[in-house]
């Protein structure tokens, strides 16, 4: 009978992170991602300051951001991801006249292993063992995605968005592994930071959110 119940809750949770069993209101969500680290072979001191709370970053082949919101492991059972809904990261650039260059240019590749903000080019983990596999980053190129521009009308140019639906079925949800993103870019293109109150980096959602208790025992 335990492993019945448990059987059925774990279908129940994967239902709804699949969007396929509403259990409340559905309500948007909207974070700033609060774990942004720029490595880059430039910046080889962990603790330097021009790589984190910057207003803005240069992302390009010799400079990469590592980009995570930490919370997010908490909600992921909640998230939904149908065809109709997506679970998207928005990056908004400081010149929209960077936005052709930008959409052929940068992509968003899933992290496959753990970080802290002392990261560097050579360093996910200021520990022993705690270096990056290949300098600048351990990611999936397979997984990486492409940009796309703003569908917002009036068409923001400067609003980049990357469909990161996949990454939450298969990372975050999938193998509850939430290390993050790394912006990568060919070209050298400028963008808004963590500094930034209202265009850093965001991570953009919908969820169910239960109301209030579906049963509560009689006084």
């Amino acid at each position: 009978m335990k492993r019945n119940i448990l059987t059925i809750l774990g279908s129940l949770a994967l239902l709804t992170a699949c969007g396929k069993f509403p259990l409340g209101n559905q309500v948007d969500r909207e974070k700033v991602m609060d774990g942004v680290k720029l490595i880059s072979p430039s910046i080889p001191n962990d603790t330097d300051a021009s790589a984190m709370l910057q207003n803005d970053y240069v992302v390009s082949d010799q400079q990469r951001l590592l980009l995570r919101y930490e919370a997010f492991s908490a909600s992921v059972s909640q998230v939904i991801t149908s065809d109709q809904t997506r679970v998207n990261v928005t990056i908004t650039l400081k010149d929209e006249k960077d936005s052709d260059v930008a959409l052929k240019s940068m992509q968003l590749c899933p992290l496959n292993r753990d970080w802290m903000m002392a990261a560097t080019w050579s360093w996910a983990v200021p520990a022993p063992g705690g270096r990056w596999t290949q300098a600048g980053g351990d990611f999936d190129p397979k997984g990486c995605l492409n940009a796309a521009p703003s569908v917002i009308a009036p068409i923001d140019k400067a609003l980049i968005i990357f469909d990161v639906t996949n990454w939450v079925k298969d990372y975050a949800y999938g193998r509850n592994q939430n290390y993050g993103l790394i912006l990568i870019s060919k070209a050298p293109i400028k963008i808004y930071g963590d500094g930034s109150a209202y265009q850093a980096p965001k991570l953009k959602w919908q969820e169910y959110a239960v109301a209030g208790p579906v049963w509560s025992p009689s006084p």
